[in-house]
């Protein structure tokens, strides 16, 4: 029968199979790489490392196979009341989960301030040009006419 690893490695492959999953969609839910996840499908990693087997297993275990999905999981575990010794006692893929939701979540926002920042700096470049710019152009010829009296 072989080893653990050989065994979870050929559960997995199964499962992937059945799912008829890529490696892209593995990859976008479980923070792995597409490439190694599809190197580890296409057989060209021999002894992928036990926990990369067992975290994708639980994904696609929990997330297809009618398990506790792992978007409940995220909305469960809300980051507000989630501390390090609760985090800690996860499955090592609902950490993944957790923090991959995490980074999007910062990501969105930082998208959303950014988009922000930009309307608030058109808004002033606007608000310069239409009430500020009349009285730098009086500034600027008075100073050109206080110029051409001193000459």
């Amino acid at each position: 029968m072989g080893t653990q690893e050989e065994v979870s490695l050929s559960e997995l492959l199964k499962k992937i199979e059945k799912h008829s999953l890529t490696a892209y969609e593995i990859a976008k839910n479980t923070g792995f790489s597409s490439v190694g996840i599809q190197k580890i499908i296409d057989g060209d990693t021999k002894k992928p490392s036990r926990k990369t087997v067992s975290s994708i297993y639980e994904y696609v275990k929990n997330e297809y196979e009618g398990g506790k999905s792992y978007t409940t999981v995220v909305e469960n575990q809300n980051s507000d009341n989630l501390n390090v010794q609760n985090f800690k006692n996860l499955p090592i893929g609902d950490q993944m989960v957790l923090l991959l939701h995490e980074v999007n979540s910062l990501r969105n926002q930082l998208h959303e301030q950014t988009n922000m920042y930009n309307q608030n700096t058109a808004k002033i470049i606007e608000f310069v040009e239409e009430y500020l710019k009349p009285v730098f152009d009086y500034m600027k010829l008075n100073t050109i006419d206080k110029k051409k009296e001193i000459k």
